[in-house]
């Protein structure tokens, strides 16, 4: 099996958003349909989850 692809900007407001009103791991995980393991990975290292700008070369 291969990876899931990153949390996206909305999952990462949700995750932060469910966890601050005290839902546990595996309810976030069930509301965001994602592992309970890319929310902990997530809770644990929020800073290094940044939105990277493109490389791409300007037109």
């Amino acid at each position: 099996m291969g990876r899931a692809p990153k949390l996206s900007l909305h999952e990462r407001y949700q995750i932060k958003a469910v966890s601050t009103a005290g839902y546990t791991v595996k309810r976030i995980a069930d509301v965001v349909k994602r592992s309970r393991n890319a929310i902990m990975n997530f809770l644990s290292r929020q800073e290094e989850y940044v939105t990277k700008e493109s490389s791409r070369l300007p037109d």
